[in-house]
């Protein structure tokens, strides 16, 4: 029975990454602090390209239409609205006729014969039948609920959660699905922790070729100078960061929905 892949995480692949560079072996001319700023570039790279969706419940407090979001959040997604405030078609609570506020909805329209009319009009002649007397009063619903904010609605605004209408909501919960900035890469699907894990090495070799480029006569040793191959690791690498950059753009979404 073949041995189960385990994911490597922030401290076991620094050690990975030393060994494909030739560790213990090969001196690596790279520090540990190096390939760690290598993983979190990689980790923003992945981020920035692809996404890391997570969702989380929020309780919301009736009169409280602003909320500091948690540092992890960086793009609200998406807002679901679960057993709070008040939808648009509650607006006319009550039947036809009713009101918001002050304002009557449906004062224009009459009930007749299951259906709904435009007041003063009757039947074809009139250039009103019930279908679409019904669908200029859904017209005319839709119309006040945006202009008294009657929908539920959010922006985001910074770190700012901002929910409309302002006192529209009942003690209750939310549902946020939201882009995270904050991650660790055993959370990662096997395919994305591999790209993950292909960056940061990516990474690691573009730094190390950089400083063996300084170089180019080769490193001084008791034995004379030794090539060094700096010019090679940063073409490898621009090659790699090619490639990733197009399996990145070609995987989609990134693993299903994680609680946060």
């Amino acid at each position: 029975m073949p041995a189960q892949r385990t994911l490597l995480n922030e401290e076991t692949l620094v050690p990975w990454i030393l060994r494909y560079l030739g560790a213990p072996f090969v001196k690596v001319e790279l520090g540990c602090e190096h390939i760690e700023d290598a993983i979190e570039e990689a980790k923003r790279w992945y981020t920035a390209k692809k996404g890391f969706r997570k969702i989380m419940f929020w309780d919301v407090v009736s009169g409280v239409s602003e909320y500091q979001l948690p540092d992890e959040v960086e793009i609200v997604i998406d807002v679901a609205f679960s057993g709070t405030g008040t939808s648009a078609e509650q607006l006319a609570s009550g039947g036809f006729g009713a009101g918001f506020g002050t304002v009557d909805i449906f004062g224009g329209f009459t009930s007749v014969g299951g259906g709904l009319q435009v007041t003063g009009y009757s039947g074809a002649a009139g250039g009103f039948g019930p279908l679409s007397s019904y669908t200029l009063a859904l017209q005319n619903l839709d119309m006040f609920a945006k202009v008294f904010s009657g929908e539920l609605d959010w922006r985001q605004d910074n770190r700012t959660l901002r929910l409309f209408p302002v006192n529209g909501y009942k003690t209750g919960q939310i549902f946020i699905e939201y882009k995270a900035n904050m991650l660790t890469i055993e959370q990662l699907s096997e395919r994305d922790h591999d790209l993950v894990k292909r960056y940061s090495l990516m990474a690691s070799k573009k730094r190390l070729g950089r400083i063996r480029s300084k170089y180019p006569g080769g490193f001084p040793t008791a034995q004379g100078n030794v090539d060094l191959d700096g010019a090679t690791l940063l073409e490898e690498a621009r090659q790699e960061e090619e490639k990733l950059e197009q399996e990145v753009s070609e995987s989609g979404f990134p693993m299903g929905f994680l609680l946060g």
